[in-house]
C-alpha cells in the first residue's frame, strides 16, 4: 500500500525537476494524459507543458510548498495544499501564491503526475 510520505516524495522529485529545469526527468514523472491547468485559466497538455517550459522565456526559481494533505485512493493519490513560488522573466521576478491540488495515477510504470489545478490566493 502506497503511503501519503511516498506521494509526498514523488511531489519532492517533480518540483526538483522543475526547479533544476531538468525536462527529462519531469517528463519521465508526467502521464502521457496529463491536463495540467494553471492559476490563469491555461490548460496544458504533456507536450505544451514540456514545449512551454523548454521554450518559455523564464522559469520558476522557488517553489515553496505548505499545508499539504495527501489522499491515496486506491490507484489515485491527491495531494491538496499551497504553493508560493518565485518567478523571473526577462530578468523580473513575480511571487505566485496559489493553492493546488495535483492528482497522481498508479501505472504498470509505477506512479505518474496526471493532473494539476491551482488557484490564486491574496
Amino acid at each position: 500500500m502506497t503511503t501519503p510520505q511516498e506521494i509526498l516524495a514523488l511531489e519532492e522529485r517533480r518540483w526538483g525537476a522543475i526547479l533544476a529545469a531538468d525536462l527529462a526527468a519531469l517528463a519521465a514523472l508526467l502521464h502521457e494524459d496529463l491536463v495540467y491547468t494553471h492559476a490563469h485559466a491555461l490548460v496544458d497538455s504533456k507536450q505544451s507543458y514540456l514545449a512551454g517550459l523548454q521554450r518559455g522565456p523564464g522559469r520558476i526559481r522557488t517553489a515553496v510548498r505548505s499545508e499539504e494533505q495527501v489522499r491515496v485512493l486506491g490507484d489515485t493519490a491527491f495531494v491538496a495544499g499551497a504553493l508560493d513560488s518565485d518567478y523571473e522573466t526577462a530578468g523580473v521576478s513575480r511571487r505566485f501564491r496559489v493553492r493546488f491540488t495535483s492528482v497522481w495515477t498508479k501505472t504498470p510504470a509505477g506512479w505518474q503526475f496526471v493532473a494539476w489545478q491551482s488557484t490564486a490566493r491574496p
